[in-house]
C-alpha cells in the first residue's frame, strides 16, 4: 500500500523485450529504406550528381513548375470535389446514400490508369464518341486530360479522407446550432468549416503529393506535357542514365517531403467515436437537391471508367460496335498475361501479409503509441514509392546479381511494397486502438490485469472490424500500384500494372480494357473471400426486458 503524502509512482514502461522488438523493426525498416533510396540521397554529394541536379532545376526548370501546377490544379480540383461528396453523404439522408459512397470508392479496384484509358476509349484519336458523334475538341492528351484523369483517379482517397475529418467533429455541435434555429450556411461557416481547416489541408497536401509522384496517367495522356515521374522513367529505363534518374527522384522527395512538413500534426482525436448514430436530414431545399445532384453527377464520373473499360473489353471497333471476346482469349493463351497475374497477385499476397504481420507485432508491442496523422501517413506510404523503386532497379542491376534474377525483382518489388503498406496499416490500427472507450489500460487497470490479458477479450473484438477492409485495400493496391514495378521492364517477372501500361502506350485499348476489367473482378473476388473468412460473425441482438428484438 502506498503511503499517505507520497507522489503516485511513474507509469512503468513495457517490456526490455517489447522495446528491443520495436527498436530492432525500425532499424530495419531504416535500414532497407536507406539502401533504396541510396540513389536519389546521394546525388548532391558526387560531383555528378550535383551537375545533374542542378541542369535538372536550372535548365529544366520548366519541367518542374508543370509538375507542380498539375499537381496544384488537381489538388484543388480533388479537394472541392471531396468535400463535395463526402458532405452530402456524410449530413444527407436520401435514397441510394450507399449506392452513392460505393460508385465513388469503385476507382480502387481498377489500375491507376483505368482513367485514362476511359478517356482514350471516348475522347481519344478513336474513340467512341470521336468517330460516332464527331466530338473532336475535347482536348484528352496534355494538361487538360491529365487534370481530368488525376481527379478521377484520387478523388476517393479525398472523399474518405475528408469523412475522416468530418466522423471527428462534435456532432452535437451542429445538432444543437440547428436546433436553435441557426441556417445551414451559418452552420457551415461557423462551426463545420473552422473544424475541418486542418483536414482539407492535409487532403489537399496529399493529393499534391499524390499528383506529383503519379507516373500512370501521365504516361498514358501525357503527350507534349512531360512532368518529372514520367522523366525519370524515361532517364532510368529508356536512357539508362541512372545519375539523371536519381536528381529526379530528389527532386520528388522534396516535395513530397515539404508537402509532409506543412501538413498538421493530427487529424484525428482519440475517444471521440460517438455511440449514437448521427442525425442526418433528408435535402429540403432546391440548394439541398442541387448538392445531392453534384453528388451523382461525380459518383457517375468515377463509375465511368469501369464501365468503359467492361464495355471496349467485349467490343470488336467502334464502327461496328459488335461483341467479341478476342481480348480475353488473347489474355488466356497468352503467357505473358498469365506470368504477370502470377508475379503480381504472389507478390502482393506477400507484401500484403508481411505488413500486416508487422502491423499487428507493432501495435501488440506498442499499444500506447499517440495517433498520428492519417494524411500524413498515406504520404509517407505512397509518395516516395518511385523512388525507391529506382533504388531497387539500381541494385538488382549491381554486378553481384547479374541482372537476371527474376526472383530478385520480385523480392524487390515485395519489399517496396511492404515498405509503403505497413505505416498505414500501423497508423489505422493505432487510430482504431486509440477510439476505444475505455481504452485498454484503463480496462486493465479496472479489472486489476496487466494490458496484455485484456488483449484477446477486448482489444481483438474491437480491431477485427477494420482489418477486413484493410486487407482488401491493400491487396487492390499492391496489385494495380504501377510505380514498384514500372521501372522493371527488361525484367523477366512481368506485372499486371506494367502490362495494362505498356498496351495503352501501344494502342492497344481493348486489350488493356480486358485486362483491367479482369484484375477488377479477381479483386472483387478475392476481397469477397477476405471479408467473409476473416470478418467477424455478426452477434444477434440480445432484447434489454426479455421481449422481440
Amino acid at each position: 500500500m502506498r503511503r499517505r503524502g507520497r507522489p503516485p509512482r511513474a507509469p512503468r514502461r513495457g517490456p526490455a523485450g517489447g522495446r528491443a522488438l520495436v527498436g530492432a523493426f525500425r532499424g530495419l525498416g531504416a535500414a532497407a529504406i536507406g539502401a533504396l533510396l541510396w540513389p536519389a540521397l546521394t546525388v548532391p554529394f558526387v560531383p555528378a550528381g550535383r551537375a545533374a541536379l542542378a541542369d535538372a532545376v536550372v535548365h529544366q526548370h520548366r519541367l518542374v513548375v508543370d509538375t507542380l501546377v498539375l499537381a496544384l490544379v488537381t489538388a484543388l480540383a480533388g479537394t472541392i470535389g471531396g468535400a463535395l461528396t463526402a458532405g452530402v453523404h456524410h449530413h444527407f439522408r436520401f435514397r441510394g446514400r450507399g449506392l452513392l459512397h460505393l460508385m465513388l470508392l469503385s476507382p480502387l479496384l481498377l489500375p491507376p490508369v483505368a482513367p485514362a484509358i476511359a478517356l482514350l476509349e471516348l475522347w481519344g484519336h478513336n474513340g467512341f464518341a470521336t468517330r460516332l458523334l464527331g466530338w473532336r475538341s475535347v482536348p484528352v492528351y496534355g494538361f487538360t486530360g491529365l487534370v481530368i484523369a488525376e481527379v478521377m483517379t484520387l478523388l476517393p482517397l479525398a472523399h474518405l479522407m475528408t469523412l475522416v475529418g468530418l466522423s471527428n467533429l462534435d456532432g452535437s455541435l451542429t445538432d444543437q446550432a440547428r436546433d436553435m434555429g441557426a441556417s445551414e450556411a451559418r452552420v457551415l461557416a461557423r462551426i463545420v468549416l473552422p473544424g475541418m481547416r486542418g483536414a482539407l489541408a492535409g487532403v489537399f497536401l496529399l493529393l499534391v503529393a499524390h499528383a506529383t509522384v503519379d507516373i500512370a496517367n501521365p504516361l498514358a495522356l501525357g503527350g507534349s506535357y512531360p512532368v518529372l515521374s514520367t522523366r525519370l522513367r524515361e532517364a532510368a529505363a529508356g536512357e539508362d542514365d541512372m545519375t539523371a534518374a536519381g536528381a529526379y527522384g530528389l527532386i520528388l522527395l522534396v516535395i513530397c517531403a515539404l508537402a509532409a512538413l506543412a501538413m498538421p500534426g493530427r487529424d484525428h482525436r482519440p475517444f471521440q467515436e460517438r455511440l449514437r448514430r448521427r442525425r442526418r436530414v433528408p435535402p429540403s431545399g432546391v440548394r439541398d437537391r442541387v448538392l445531392v445532384a453534384a453528388a451523382w453527377a461525380l459518383a457517375s464520373v468515377e463509375a465511368l471508367p469501369l464501365v468503359v473499360c467492361a464495355a471496349a473489353s467485349v467490343l470488336a471497333d467502334v464502327d461496328s460496335l459488335r461483341l467479341t471476346g478476342r481480348h480475353y482469349a488473347e489474355l488466356i493463351t497468352s503467357g505473358t498475361a498469365r506470368l504477370a497475374a502470377a508475379d503480381s497477385l504472389l507478390v502482393a499476397a506477400a507484401a500484403v501479409v508481411a505488413s500486416t504481420s508487422i502491423a499487428l507485432a507493432a501495435v501488440a508491442v506498442a499499444p500506447r503509441t499517440g495517433s498520428a496523422s492519417i494524411s500524413r501517413a498515406l504520404l509517407a506510404s505512397s509518395a516516395p514509392v518511385l523512388p525507391l523503386a529506382l533504388g531497387a532497379l539500381h541494385w538488382w542491376r549491381a554486378p553481384e546479381w547479374g541482372a537476371t534474377s527474376g526472383w530478385a525483382a520480385l523480392g524487390l518489388v515485395a519489399t517496396i511494397m511492404t515498405i509503403g503498406s505497413a505505416p498505414m496499416m500501423i497508423v489505422l490500427l493505432r487510430q482504431r486502438l486509440a477510439a476505444m472507450t475505455p481504452s485498454a489500460a484503463e480496462s486493465a487497470a479496472g479489472l486489476a490485469v496487466r494490458v496484455r490479458h485484456v488483449v484477446r477479450p477486448l482489444v481483438v473484438p474491437h480491431l477485427a472490424p477494420v482489418v477486413p477492409a484493410m486487407l482488401v485495400v491493400a491487396l487492390a493496391v499492391a496489385v494495380n500500384a504501377p510505380s514498384p514495378v514500372i521501372l522493371f521492364g527488361g525484367a523477366d517477372t512481368p506485372f499486371l500494372a506494367t502490362c495494362i501500361i505498356t498496351d495503352v502506350e501501344a494502342g492497344q485499348l481493348g486489350r488493356a480494357s480486358a485486362l483491367a476489367t479482369t484484375t477488377a473482378a479477381l479483386l472483387g473476388l478475392l476481397g469477397g473471400c477476405v471479408t467473409v473468412l476473416v470478418a467477424p460473425p455478426r452477434r444477434p441482438a440480445v432484447p434489454d426486458d426479455g421481449g422481440p428484438t
